[in-house]
């Protein structure tokens, strides 16, 4: 019996990933509206036959569900792209990064990497990429989603927003670094 190799991840793991729970809402959706549709065009004072009753809802239930994921399947793509950019500006292969390090979970955080995904971002980050965390914003006041601002390498800022869970795991990566560095 052979035993399979895992495989390091990809930015495609990361996007698909980020996506998954997304997509799964949006099928309840889908399937819920279907439904919904279904009632209410058989409780109409003049119903239209059951075959056009089903093809009214299932292509409505369809083509929002696939309206719904569409649009939020979007986000993660800022966070591939913040990628890209970071792993160019660092002259690093993300790829070779992954199995350098036996990276195969899209959870993950090590001294060099802090990885995750979740409802739609993607959070992936070097530790030679940023310098500092300046500040950490709650915009809604409900600890759900905070904006972390971090100081890149190269001075610049930039806005890093996720879960609540995540930025506060992200800050704790990034200040458990900094106090290994210092001792």
């Amino acid at each position: 019996m052979k035993k399979e190799l895992i495989k390091p991840i990809t930015k495609w793991v990361l996007y698909k990933n980020a996506i998954q729970k997304i997509v799964i809402v949006g099928a309840c959706f889908g399937i819920v509206l279907m439904v919904t549709l279904q009632i209410v065009t058989f409780l109409t004072p003049d119903p239209l036959s059951w075959q056009e009753s089903i093809f009214f809802g299932v292509t409505i239930g369809i083509f929002l569900f696939l309206f719904l994921v569409g649009i939020c399947s979007i986000g993660p793509l800022y966070g591939i792209a913040r990628l890209i950019k970071q792993v160019a500006s660092l002259n690093l292969s993300f790829s070779d990064e992954m199995k350098k390090n036996n990276i195969t979970s899209t959870n993950y955080e090590n001294y060099q990497w802090f990885i995750s995904t979740d409802w739609g971002t993607v959070l992936a980050i070097h530790r030679d990429y940023i310098n500092e965390i300046k500040k950490i914003d709650d915009p809604n006041g409900r600890n759900v989603r905070l904006i972390a601002t971090v100081v890149k390498f190269d001075g610049n800022e930039m806005k890093i927003t996720s879960s609540y869970d995540n930025i506060s795991r992200f800050e704790q990566w990034f200040l458990q670094a900094e106090k290994e560095k210092s001792s």
